[in-house]
């Protein structure tokens, strides 16, 4: 199997996603603070 650029990004988008999906949705149980952090993270990666 060969792996290009293309391919790689969107594997790795899609595990990032999941990831931040993981987060976000503990964070909603554990407190207001992490989720605004966690929120704030989603909407702005960077």
């Amino acid at each position: 199997m060969v792996f290009t650029g293309q391919h790689s990004a969107l594997l790795l988008i899609s595990i990032l996603r999941n990831f931040s999906f993981l987060i976000f949705s503990s964070a909603t149980t554990t407190s207001p603070i992490v989720r605004l952090w966690s929120g704030r993270s989603l909407a702005n990666p960077g």
